[in-house]
């Protein structure tokens, strides 16, 4: 006797965004820009709190603007320490 198993369709892990999310992506990553150029130094946190969202997606925003955007990120700890 022969059994047949059915798999349950998931969707792919890594989706394209679409047009609209990647319009707002854009957006925090401007809103971001514009707060590290005023000299404010803002951590991921302060920046999530401002953006209204999480501090993981913080980090993935800053990791694309690394990535994908070639920006000169980098944290200094002599900035905060006296």
């Amino acid at each position: 006797m022969w059994y047949t198993i059915r798999m349950k369709q998931t969707k792919p892990v890594h989706e394209a965004p679409t047009a609209r999310q990647e319009k707002v992506i854009l957006r925090r990553i401007r809103a971001i820009d514009t707060e590290i150029r005023s000299g404010s130094y803002p951590n991921t946190s302060e920046l999530a709190k401002k953006l209204e969202v999480g501090v993981r997606t913080i980090s993935r925003d800053i990791e694309e603007m690394k990535l994908f955007y070639n920006a000169p990120l980098a944290f200094w700890l002599s900035q905060y320490t006296a």
